[in-house]
């Protein structure tokens, strides 16, 4: 019973305020030949809820360069399997954010991804 209230009340915190992104995985490969790194890129529609942002100065260009750092959260259903991996990538409002870190909340069904803007 009680996973089934959490459940209703996560799809509905999902559907007032999640977003549209996209989850890009990402797969790379080295021709030997010409040792060239390939990408093989597979974008996956999936819905977020965004969180915190947080604001970083870089020290180049004399501070005027950012870095933002975000947390999204995502059903892990919604994902590929075998994913999140740190070398897989969101698409967010025309932005690309690397993934930093995940966490899984297995009891929730969900992952909550640090993400640095490219």
């Amino acid at each position: 019973m009680l996973n089934a209230i959490v459940s209703s009340d996560l799809s509905l915190v999902f559907s007032d305020f999640g977003k549209a992104v996209v989850y890009r995985v990402v797969e790379s490969s080295v021709d030997a030949a010409s040792l060239v790194v390939e990408e093989e890129l597979t974008d996956v529609d999936v819905l977020a809820m965004p969180g915190h942002v947080d604001e970083q100065r870089l020290d180049v260009a004399d501070g005027q360069s950012r870095s933002g750092l975000m947390e999204l959260v995502i059903r892990l259903s919604e994902l590929p399997e075998d994913c999140p991996s740190l070398t897989d990538r969101v698409v967010m409002e025309g932005e690309e954010y690397s993934i930093v870190d995940f966490r899984f909340e297995q009891a929730l069904g969900v992952v909550q991804l640090t993400v640095r803007r490219r």
